[in-house]
């Protein structure tokens, strides 16, 4: 009986010991999925937009070595550009040949080519980087408010007219879009529409290949260089900016929630289903790539949000409180936000090194 017991006893012990061990394999063949870190950015600086006598940025370009230059107006003085060393941390201004008119815009080709376009038909240009800069014949009378260089040639810029009736408060006026193809020295009307619109932007992708923003509820594209122009159609109403990323998907954001992506370069738009509902939420203004896939998108509210992946997912940020931010300019892992309480230097390089991660 003794005997029994103790065989009755091994058994029990055994089949325990079997049991355990069948559960620590049982949970060591289980996959533990790991909490991914969600890509954040880092803001290294916010200077104040609107101190008069010092900044009121309104266009701002990077260029490589952490350069940068910016348009806008202080409230004194009109015939100035401001520059940066540092990827947009501080600013300096430099004085620059002007006709009295507030620049608007701005647009480097490379690191030597640029111009800046303003009232009444501004436009400037440097051929060293800003060493110097170079007023330009004046080539129309209207408000220069965009300008995109496919390179130190062939470029477009637009303007607007408008006049306000004092007594019926109606707005007559009209749009047009000039291109040159000698750096600026002469120009010729390649598009004009007799309708009193703002003029949000040009984006030139080739010297025939180029769309334009306009009245915030058109996008008009040509593939001619300028000869022939086509309105492309969208399902939404409202449009302040567009862009492609280096894998040649089209983004355009606006107000309204206004998000959209193209893959067939630009011909048709539609709603990426990766986004969710806080996307249709916000009220965006501006979006941007760098060469490596990393994006930002920003608008009202201090709404921000990150890509690392080309767009295929995106995610809000909380990095900056209390602003509305109306444009945004990456190069490589910098990058400059205009808001309209701040400007803001953005450090993109642990977003960056989150994208190497997930590769």
């Amino acid at each position: 009986m003794r005997t029994a017991k103790v065989i009755l006893l091994l058994l029990v012990v055994g089949g325990a010991t079997i049991a355990a061990r069948e559960v620590v394999q049982s949970i060591r063949i289980k996959p533990v999925k790991p909490v991914a870190e969600k890509p954040q950015i880092q803001v290294v600086s916010a200077i104040p937009s609107r101190a008069t006598g010092r900044y009121d940025l309104s266009d701002v370009q990077l260029l490589n070595d952490n350069q940068a230059w910016a348009v806008g107006y202080d409230g004194e003085h009109t015939d100035r550009l401001y520059h940066s060393l540092d990827a947009g941390q501080t600013w300096a201004p430099v004085s620059v040949p002007g006709t009295g008119f507030t620049f608007k815009a701005l647009h480097f080709a490379d690191s030597r080519h640029g111009w800046a376009v303003g009232g009444y038909g501004l436009i400037i240009r440097t051929t060293d980087g800003g060493a110097s800069w170079h007023l330009m014949k004046q080539p129309t009378k209207y408000d220069l408010t965009a300008v995109h260089f496919v390179n130190a040639r062939v470029g477009f810029v637009g303007g607007v007219t408008g006049i306000r009736d004092k007594i019926t408060d109606e707005m007559t006026g009209s749009v047009e879009i000039l291109r040159t193809t000698d750096g600026g020295e002469s120009w010729r009307r390649c598009y004009f529409n007799d309708e009193p619109l703002n003029f949000f932007q040009i984006l030139a992708r080739s010297e025939s290949n180029v769309f334009v923003v306009l009245g915030g509820n058109q996008l008009i594209r040509t593939d001619d260089q300028g000869q022939t122009w086509q309105t492309i159609p969208l399902s939404v109403k409202y449009v302040s900016w567009i862009t492609f990323n280096p894998d040649g998907s089209g983004w355009l954001v606006g107000s309204h929630g206004t998000f959209q992506t193209s893959s067939d370069g630009g011909e048709s738009w539609h709603r990426p289903l990766s986004l969710n509902q806080e996307f249709a939420n916000r009220e965006w203004w501006a979006v941007a790539f760098n060469g490596n896939g990393v994006g930002l998108a920003v608008g009202d509210n201090s709404t921000l949000a990150l890509t690392t992946d080309n767009g295929k997912t995106w995610e809000l940020q909380t990095s900056i409180k209390s602003d509305h931010l109306r444009a945004i300019q990456i190069q490589d892992s910098r990058a400059v936000i205009l808001g309209s309480q701040n400007a803001y230097s953005i450090d993109l390089s642990t977003a960056s090194s989150e994208q190497a991660r997930s590769k």
